[in-house]
């Protein structure tokens, strides 16, 4: 559960500290929902998160980066 959560709420509560309204208004007791943007912060962070591991994974696969 929480290796799900962090994946979502993590990158979010550093955004929130930069100042953006990266959350909903939350119910009384409970967790706020990621709003809009904050739903736009984490598909773009996991995006770069995959491009860079593909990416290195490539550079492996061509030889350009030498195994250890």
């Amino acid at each position: 559960m929480f290796v799900e959560a962090g994946s979502v709420y993590l990158q979010l509560l550093v955004m929130r500290t930069l100042g953006l309204g990266v959350f909903a208004a939350a119910e009384s007791g409970g967790w706020s929902e990621p709003s809009l943007l904050g739903w736009i912060v984490v598909g773009v962070f996991w995006a770069v998160v995959w491009w860079r591991v593909t990416l290195f994974e490539s550079f492996l696969a061509t030889g350009l980066i030498k195994k250890v």
